[in-house]
């Protein structure tokens, strides 16, 4: 049995935030929720898009000191296997 999990990292000037979601739509909330509280500090002159995906893209595009890297990655049962160095 295998579930999938979305790995959200945001790296900022005052560190790093994670999250991990069962899915990908919750991600995507919690990150346009993080663009959403730092918009007005972080932009103040620029207008947040009412779109959220395009909002995202302006803020991270704007503040070249952040970024974010959104992942799937599968959870399996079982035992853990050995990574060679092959």
């Amino acid at each position: 049995m295998s579930e999938t999990v979305w790995v959200l990292y945001i790296s900022h000037e005052y560190g790093s935030n994670m999250g991990v979601y069962r899915t990908s739509e919750r991600a995507d909330e919690s990150l346009y929720d993080y663009v959403q509280r730092w918009w007005d500090r972080e932009l103040p002159d620029d207008e947040m898009p009412e779109d959220k995906q395009e909002a995202i893209d302006k803020y991270f595009e704007l503040n070249e000191d952040e970024w974010y890297d959104l992942e799937s990655i599968e959870i399996t049962e079982g035992p853990i296997k050995e990574l060679s160095n092959e």
